[in-house]
């Protein structure tokens, strides 16, 4: 049997009458950014490739949506469906794997031996997820994903980790911003296959 991740979130398959675990996927391995997901996963059949394969698909916390085969949660096809994202340039169709950008990597709060703040970078999505709980639909009509979106960044930094009871136990900072003048939310109709938006609604909220 395969073994289980061991930190992060994503996606597992096990088989209902027997509790069998059948395989799993990473999305954001070494999470440093708080995208542990919170999103609901759906199954379609979608034409791909000449042939119909039966997908699970969930657009991510981290700002990039997955369709990943149902059976073998081999993934076929991740591509961004918020403007920006910083923690990673892409990810990786062979591997399953981000392709991190080092460079806006948070800085490990173990090392802040000195009690003080560490470095900060700016993370887009923020820790609020390109989507969060809010539920997205499928149509198989149109063949088209109806997303709500957050375009939220923030400034993360390490700071030392210490216990306090009732307080927040993170080892981090944030400070959350908006990433446009006209717009925080918005609902965007997605195409699974290619990732292309057919349309967007914006909104001042998230």
């Amino acid at each position: 049997m395969a073994s289980r991740p061991t930190t992060d979130s994503g996606s597992e398959a096990l088989r209902p009458d027997t509790g069998e675990y059948v395989w799993h996927y990473q999305t954001t391995p070494r999470d440093d950014w708080d995208f542990d997901a919170t999103q609901h996963l759906m199954v379609a059949d979608l034409p791909i490739g000449g042939q119909t394969r039966k997908v699970v698909m969930f657009a991510n916390r981290n700002g990039f949506f997955y369709v990943n085969d149902a059976k073998t949660g081999k993934l076929i096809n991740a591509f961004p469906f918020v403007k920006k994202v910083t923690w990673a340039s892409s990810i990786d169709l062979k591997t399953g794997r981000p392709v991190f950008d080092p460079a806006n990597r948070p800085g490990d709060p173990t090392a802040s031996s000195d009690g003080k703040k560490g470095s900060s970078v700016f993370a887009a999505p923020g820790f609020l997820g390109g989507k969060n709980q809010m539920p997205m639909a499928y149509s198989p009509k149109s063949q088209l994903f109806y997303v709500p979106t957050n375009e939220w960044g923030m400034d993360i930094w390490n700071e030392p980790i210490s216990y306090k009871k009732g307080a927040a136990y993170l080892g981090a900072g944030f400070t959350m911003k908006p990433l446009f003048e006209d717009h925080i939310g918005s609902l965007r109709a997605i195409d699974p296959k290619t990732g292309k938006v057919a349309w967007e609604v914006k909104n001042n909220a998230p």
